[in-house]
């Protein structure tokens, strides 16, 4: 494998790879090469209309929450600990961080491999704001 890197690297010192077609482009993929040939077309429409599979739109809704709730935490760490409502919204925050992360243990077991699985929250953490 050595003189495959050697010789990739004398082509690039050497400029061979100065004039390629689309170089700095990003690269479109419009055929997955692992689907099988009869899918091909149905992906593509799939794709093309923002459709996505379910475990993927699943993750975008929790990482938005995730954002968005963190927002409010943080927020809620601003409001002075003498204010009656910092109480009431906290318990709401807690609530809101259980109902989250009992989606985020759901999500977990639908994801194809551990690499895409979020960590679900720590409570005590969200709230003081050491995630």
């Amino acid at each position: 494998m050595r003189w495959v890197e050697e010789r990739i690297q004398k082509a690039i010192e050497a400029g061979e790879f100065e004039n390629l077609r689309g170089k700095g482009q990003r690269i479109e993929w419009d055929e997955n090469p692992f689907a099988p040939p009869e899918w091909q077309l149905a992906f593509h429409l799939l794709r093309s209309n923002g459709f996505t599979l379910p475990w993927i739109e699943t993750r975008r809704e929790l990482l938005a929450e995730i954002a968005e709730l963190r927002c409010q935490t943080a927020r809620l760490r601003e409001t002075p600990p003498t204010d009656l409502r910092r109480g009431e919204e906290s318990a709401q925050l807690e609530k809101k961080i259980g109902e989250l992360n009992q989606r985020i243990r759901r999500y977990n077991i639908s994801a194809p491999l551990a690499h895409f699985q979020l960590p679900v929250l720590d409570c005590k953490a969200e709230l003081e704001g050491s995630q």
